[in-house]
């Protein structure tokens, strides 16, 4: 069975778990895009769309691009045996001979949640046995992959950076896991500045270079909750915070800070330092590809190059600068909006 092949069995599939506990639709608007979401019964609903919901929009009559997604045990529709053995996962759960400039296939060994991708359909499937394989971090940026895969042929790029401004234009925040970005963003949430993301956003360079929101979830480690005050009794999952970062979801609780688009005026990479003051250093556009783009690929699998090609059009189109992050908060958010 080849890769066209079995992504009809799958999708014949979802139609029959659709049959089974009925059809759920949710709509966005991302990036001047419509997408939608198809859920073959509620099991899944809880765990992919609350990070969505500030993006939120009415049915429309067609879509630029649908996600499927079901699970097993709650419809009692089976994904159909894969016809690869495991001898054919290959980089990141890749499934060897099933990914083509037409179709991507990979299966995430451990939650096992299998992502397939019809380019010439415009159409994702996301199967997984049961809801609560999903792990806690995929609340937080549901639809990465599927998403990712769709927007390689056009402008759009997801990235993992943050992004935060005011209504004349935003910064996108670069740097690895650990380097800030979540205090950051919060930092300046808490002086009411606008949000995009503390984690994963979408950028475009043309016509001009923009940052899309696409979460609005806030991330953080739970030694740092007590920074944020405000914050810390809106946390979603209190309860797991042992072995989970916190949560909060913000178009509960701060959708007057939520904006689905802006303006890039800089790209800043973020430093964390033991003083007690923050700083920002002009620093050249190869810096900033070489805190974004490693991350950014090291997370998004397939299309390595082309995610390259656009950070690079980005960095060299807008200014960048190092950010030194002091240990004083406010004095972060008061860099960003002298630079704005």
């Amino acid at each position: 069975m080849d890769a066209n092949a079995y992504f009809s069995a799958a999708h014949e599939a979802f139609c029959q778990a659709q049959v089974q506990q009925g059809n759920i639709e949710y709509w966005y608007k991302i990036g001047g895009y419509i997408i939608c979401q198809r859920f073959a019964g509620q099991a899944l609903i809880p765990q992919m769309t609350e990070a969505l919901s500030h993006l939120q929009i009415s049915p429309c009559s067609s879509a630029d691009f649908t996600i499927c997604l079901w699970d097993s045990s709650s419809t009692g529709i089976a994904m159909p045996s894969p016809p690869w053995s495991v001898y054919d996962y290959g980089d990141r759960g890749l499934v060897n001979g099933y990914n083509s400039d037409r179709f991507s296939t990979l299966f995430q060994v451990g939650p096992d949640v299998l992502h397939l991708f019809d380019r010439d359909r415009q159409l994702a499937l996301y199967w997984v046995k049961t809801a609560a394989q999903i792990p806690y971090w995929e609340h937080s940026f549901p639809l990465r992959i599927a998403l990712h895969w769709w927007t390689r042929s056009f402008g759009l790029q997801l990235v993992h950076a943050g992004a935060v401004g005011t209504q004349t234009g935003c910064v996108l925040l670069t740097g690895k896991s650990g380097s800030g970005k979540s205090t950051t963003t919060l930092a300046c949430l808490e002086a009411d500045m606008l949000y995009l993301g503390d984690d994963y956003v979408m950028i475009q360079t043309e016509p001009i270079s923009s940052v899309y929101s696409l979460y609005n979830t806030a991330k953080l480690e739970a030694s740092n909750l007590w920074r944020f005050p405000n914050l810390a009794n809106n946390v979603s999952n209190l309860e797991r915070l042992n072995r989970e970062k916190a949560l909060i979801f913000l178009h509960s609780h701060r959708p007057e800070q939520l904006i689905s688009h802006l303006p890039i005026r800089a790209v800043l990479t973020l430093q964390i330092s033991h003083q007690e003051n923050s700083s920002l250093q002009k620093r050249s556009p190869s810096e900033s590809f070489a805190a974004l783009a490693p991350t950014t690929t090291f997370h998004l699998p397939r299309y390595t190059k082309v995610i390259t090609q656009k950070i690079a059009a980005l960095v060299n189109q807008v200014p960048n600068y190092r950010l030194i992050l002091g240990t004083n908060l406010k004095q972060i958010p008061e860099a960003i909006l002298s630079l704005l």
